[in-house]
């Protein structure tokens, strides 16, 4: 709901308590990806996403690859300047 309304600050703490209360929930850690692209927390939003990669089939998987791509380029970049 807080990450709907643009409240990213307060999506990512709850999403952050929703992981630890259930750390095998694969959607809590795509969604939490998201909150720390959008607050341009990259290293932060490379693991959720990959955890969330961890936790899926395959399949499933594949859709969260292109933000990763993304995501590392990104960090990357950051690195050589």
């Amino acid at each position: 709901m807080y990450l709907e309304v643009g409240d990213f600050r307060l999506a990512r703490t709850h999403y952050q308590i929703a992981a630890e209360i259930e750390p095998n929930f694969p959607n809590v850690y795509f969604n939490l990806g998201l909150v720390h692209a959008i607050n341009e927390d990259l290293g932060a939003a490379v693991e959720a996403l990959d955890k969330f990669k961890e936790l899926v089939p395959k399949e499933e998987g594949n859709k969260a690859d292109g933000l990763l791509l993304t995501l590392k380029q990104s960090l990357a970049q950051k690195g050589k300047n």
